[in-house]
């Protein structure tokens, strides 16, 4: 298994990132949900700075630091800022400093999704608290993120989006 030292961690990342665009009944039996608890939740991506609409359903702010944007508070621009979401920070750094590319970075990163559900760790209790509101049929899931949402930017929220489709819907 390929890895990385950067820091004080060593990341591993796999040939090939884990997530895939469907859930198959396999992921779903080893998932934290059966079928029959899946949901209808619908989750999209939006950059902190583009507008708020009505549309967005419940905003969650998935990013490590918070947004130095006038107005940008809890309660008005996003329901809930869950840090544990965010990529961890010697991941961030790696890849703002070139020594990973986007696919080492992806698969780092749902790497770490997945080690962390069902724990009592930051990520895995902010992807808890995710679960529960899909299980409990929100109907759309805002996810909030600096990079601009223009469908060419790279963004762990486009990462994410696709991990709680397969885990949880």
């Amino acid at each position: 298994m390929p890895s990385l030292k950067v820091g004080n961690i060593v990341l591993v990342y796999f040939a090939e990132p884990i997530s895939r665009s469907y859930a198959s009944e396999e992921q779903v039996k080893h998932g934290t949900m059966s079928m029959s608890e899946k949901s209808m939740t619908i989750i999209k991506t939006k950059s902190v700075q583009d507008p708020i609409e009505k549309s967005d359903g419940t905003r969650i702010l998935a990013t490590r630091f918070h947004p130095r944007i006038k107005g940008f508070k809890k309660g008005i621009a996003y329901a809930e800022w869950l840090r544990g979401l965010s990529p961890h920070e010697e991941l961030l750094t790696a890849y703002g400093e070139k020594v990973i590319d986007q696919r080492a970075f992806a698969a780092e990163y749902e790497y770490s999704l997945s080690r962390n559900c069902g724990q009592h760790t930051e990520k895995g209790i902010a992807l808890s608290i995710i679960a529960r509101m899909i299980s409990k049929g929100t109907p759309v899931v805002t996810l909030l993120c600096f990079e601009p949402e223009d469908g060419k930017t790279f963004c762990h929220r486009h990462i994410l989006k696709q991990f709680l489709k397969i885990r949880f819907c």
